[in-house]
């Protein structure tokens, strides 16, 4: 009792269940955030609560039903949760957790993207507060030409952005 660790569970056309399986073998990951690449491979990232506090990575070749752990990305990860989103133009939309020297572990929302799950680059800080304030539990939503960023802001609200989106040179 008390480990905690991500599962994937795959339903039929019915909703009734198919198969469980457990993303990864690391006993410190919880909250995966699936993307799929392709018909058959699919990547999470997780929060990782061990003393490695960096974002955790799992891929699985066949849909989902067996997971291989990958090296953890070099971006901090003090137990915060995350979202990943494949974009239309296929690149991999992720928010974050960042910490720097003299923050928190939450007091930092940033919005990274990818084209390959390991090389992961910074767009901008969604929210920036002083240590102690908390951005958390994000979620990530493109529609149209747009992407829709929610997270609890101080544990007060929920907050809402809006990013146009321009393929040709980033997020604006």
């Amino acid at each position: 009792m008390g480990i905690k660790y991500p599962l994937m569970l795959a339903f039929d056309q019915n909703g009734d269940p198919r198969w469980i399986s457990r993303i990864g073998s690391r006993i410190s990951t919880l909250q995966p955030a699936i993307v799929p690449f392709s018909a058959s491979e699919v990547h999470a990232w997780m929060r990782d609560s061990s003393s490695e506090q960096r974002v955790q990575h799992a891929r699985s070749s066949d849909g989902g039903v067996n997971w291989d752990d990958l090296p953890a990305l070099p971006l901090p990860n003090q137990s915060t949760s995350l979202s990943a989103l494949r974009l239309s133009n296929g690149s991999i939309a992720m928010l974050h957790n960042h910490v720097l020297p003299g923050g928190s572990d939450r007091n930092v929302l940033r919005l990274s993207t990818t084209s390959d799950g390991r090389n992961w680059t910074t767009v901008t800080d969604i929210a920036h507060g002083s240590a102690g304030e908390e951005f958390s539990y994000p979620d990530l939503h493109q529609v149209g030409d747009e992407l829709h960023i929610t997270y609890t802001s101080r544990r007060e609200a929920i907050a809402h952005h809006v990013i146009e989106l321009d393929f040709n040179g980033g997020a604006e």
